[in-house]
C-alpha cells in the first residue's frame, strides 16, 4: 500500500509468534512474556469513564451537563481537572469554582485529553517499589501525548488519535513494571538494571498484547506496537512516525524516559513525515513552552 492510498496508516496487524517466544530471552523477559500470555492475566484497567468522555466529547452537539456528570463520578479526577484548568497554560487568571467552569475553560477536546491522562496516571502508572521510574514514565507518557498532538498538526495525521497513541505508547513498560512488582512472598524484587533492558526490548510486544486485551482500535494497536520499528510492510507507518518523533522531542525537552528514544529512528520518522529542521525546531519550542506544566 502506498502512502497516498487513503487506507495507508490504518488496518490490521499481527506480531509473528516467534517474536514473543521465550527461547533466547533473559529470565526477566521470559517471565514477562509468560505473564502477559497466561490465560488468567488481567491487564491494568483503562478508566472507563475517561474513555467514555473521550468518545462523547468528539460530538459537537454534546450537552455539557453530560460531561460534568461523568466528571462527578470520580472526585479525585475532578479535582485534578480543576487544577489543570487553573494552570497558566490555559490563560487562567481567576480561580475555577466548578466543574462546569473547568470544562468551559479547557474546551471539550482538551478536557477529555486531560481527564484521560490523569485517569491513566491514577489507574495504570502504579507499581509498588518502583515509584520513581513509574512516575518518570507517567510524566513522559503524558508529555509524549501532548507533543504527538503538536507533531500531528504539521502532518495529515489526526491529532486526536496521535494524542491517544502518545499516551499509550509505553503502556507495555508500565504493565511490565506492574507485573514484576508483584513479587511472591519470600521472593526478591528484580534490580532495575536487570529489569529495564527486558522492559525496553519487549515493550512493543507487551503493548500489542495489552491493546488486544483492552480491545483498542486496530490502528491504535498498530502504532503503539510499531513506534520503534516504524515499518508496516515496505513503508514507514505515519502514525508510528508521529509518536517516534514525539518520543525524541520529549527527550530534547528533558521529559524522556531512560534513553528510550533513538536518534536514527527519529531521523527516519521525521523524513517520512516530511518534517524539516525548521518545523521540528518550531514544534520543539512550542513543546518546551507548553508541555512541562501539563505533566506535573
Amino acid at each position: 500500500m502506498r502512502p497516498e492510498d487513503p487506507r495507508y496508516g490504518k488496518g490490521m496487524f499481527r506480531i509473528p509468534t516467534e517474536q514473543v517466544r521465550a527461547a533466547g530471552l533473559t529470565d526477566v523477559e521470559a517471565r514477562l512474556v509468560h505473564t502477559f500470555r497466561a490465560p488468567g492475566y488481567r491487564p491494568p484497567v483503562l478508566p472507563a469513564a475517561a474513555m467514555e468522555l473521550v468518545r462523547i466529547t468528539r460530538d459537537p452537539e454534546v450537552d455539557f451537563r453530560r460531561v460534568t456528570h461523568l466528571l462527578e463520578q470520580d472526585a479525585l479526577l475532578a479535582a485534578r481537572v480543576v487544577r489543570v484548568a487553573q494552570s497558566p497554560v490555559f490563560g487562567a487568571q481567576e480561580p475555577v469554582h466548578s466543574l462546569a467552569q473547568a470544562a468551559t475553560r479547557l474546551g471539550l477536546r482538551t478536557l477529555a485529553d486531560v481527564f484521560l491522562a490523569e485517569s491513566m496516571a491514577m489507574r495504570v502508572f502504579r507499581a509498588p517499589g518502583l515509584d520513581e521510574p513509574m512516575n518518570r514514565l507517567r510524566r513522559h507518557s503524558v508529555a509524549c501525548a501532548h507533543v504527538a498532538r503538536l507533531v500531528a498538526r504539521r502532518t495529515p495525521m489526526s491529532d486526536e488519535s496521535s494524542f491517544l497513541c502518545g499516551l499509550l505508547h509505553d503502556a507495555g513498560i508500565a504493565a511490565g513494571m506492574i507485573a514484576i512488582a508483584d513479587v511472591p512472598r519470600g521472593g526478591k524484587p528484580v534490580p532495575w538494571d536487570e529489569l529495564w533492558p527486558a522492559l525496553h526490548r519487549g515493550h512493543e510486544v507487551y503493548a500489542f498484547i495489552l491493546a488486544k486485551l483492552w480491545e483498542l482500535p486496530e490502528d491504535i494497536s498498530l502504532v503503539i506496537s510499531r513506534h520503534h520499528q516504524l515499518n508496516w510492510g515496505k513503508h514507514i507507518h505515519p502514525g508510528a512516525a508521529v509518536v517516534c518523533v514525539a518520543d525524541w522531542l520529549c527527550r530534547e525537552i528533558d521529559l524522556g524516559f531512560h534513553e528510550e528514544a533513538d536518534g536514527g529512528e527519529f531521523t527516519r520518522a521525521a523524513n517520512a513525515l516530511g518534517l524539516t529542521t525548521q518545523v521540528l525546531g518550531l514544534v520543539r519550542d512550542e513543546a518546551r513552552a507548553q508541555v512541562p506544566a501539563l505533566v506535573e
